[in-house]
């Protein structure tokens, strides 16, 4: 409930993903393994309930990690 699946087009590689490389980023919220990519642009894929998000829409999301990945 309350989460989509996000089919990513584009990831970034930022300065934070060089510092959560480095082991110098305070605030991850977990450890390795992970990928990179702290934010990311996408189209809604499918949507879990109580989304407002449709289908097909394109989203841009800061997922912190993740943003690399083929889906979020």
């Amino acid at each position: 409930s309350g989460e989509v699946r996000i089919q990513v087009e584009a990831g970034t590689v930022s300065s934070t993903d060089v510092l959560i490389r480095k082991g110098l980023y305070p605030l991850l919220r977990h450890g390795p393994p992970l990928t990179l990519g702290y934010d990311l642009v996408g189209r809604v894929e499918a949507v879990g309930p109580s989304v407002s998000l449709a289908v097909g829409q394109r989203v841009g999301a800061l997922v912190q990690t993740g943003g690399q990945a083929e889906a979020a």
